[in-house]
């Protein structure tokens, strides 16, 4: 985390918001990261050309939806969570072998599911 909080100090790149925000969450600092990673969904068209080299990197901000979704559930934010797991889950094909879709169905858990009434 320092070493990108480091970098911000140079130059505020998203990309290095985006980890930042990634290694809060692993950290378990939920706050943290849904502030890093808040800035990053509001920065998001930086994620196109991330190294000005005319070389797409939209991929990139592929997996944001995951990682607001793990700051989310840890902050208690399960709606919120849910739409981004659900958001996130939608751009992986079924049978998907990523393990952030494995671990974001696993994660969802039952609130993902459609409620069924007796």
């Amino acid at each position: 985390m320092t070493a990108f909080i480091e970098a911000q100090k140079i130059v505020d790149l998203w990309l290095a918001r985006l980890d930042l925000g990634r290694a809060y969450e692993e950290a378990g600092h939920h706050a943290e990261a849904f502030a890093e990673l808040e800035r990053g969904r509001k920065r998001r068209g930086e994620a196109t050309a991330l190294f000005l080299d005319d070389i797409p990197t939209y991929r990139q901000l592929a997996t944001l939806p995951y990682w607001l979704a793990r700051a989310q559930e840890g902050l208690g934010q399960t709606q919120a969570a849910a739409a981004n797991y659900k958001a996130f889950l939608a751009l992986r094909p079924d049978g998907s072998r990523d393990p952030l879709a494995a671990d974001g169905h696993r994660r969802a858990g039952s609130y993902l599911r459609p409620s069924v009434r007796p």
